[in-house]
């Protein structure tokens, strides 16, 4: 799967070789020491195929917050015919 993420670009570039440093930084630290997520992403051209487009690696155990108010609006009460020909 290609990776497009800028920071594994620029460490990848700056060795120019995946063993030493980039293994290092990419494996033995992402996987072991932090939860690692791949953001994934397609374009509209090749849509069957997926590419990793960024990482996410917050430390272990990390729990999620709930936010302190809603985010999103409760949906309103979706009217139906009936109700419509109640109105009037």
């Amino acid at each position: 799967m290609m990776v497009i993420d800028w920071e594994a670009q620029e460490l990848f570039r700056k060795y120019r070789v995946v063993e030493g440093p980039v293994k290092q930084k990419l494996f033995n630290e992402l996987v072991f020491k932090r939860d690692l997520y791949f953001i994934v992403g397609n374009t509209w051209k090749y849509h069957k195929s997926f590419m990793i487009i960024g990482l996410f690696y917050p430390p272990k155990g990390t729990v999620p917050v709930k936010p302190p108010v809603p985010i999103f609006k409760d949906k309103p009460k979706q009217k139906t015919l009936f109700d419509i020909i109640q109105q009037k």
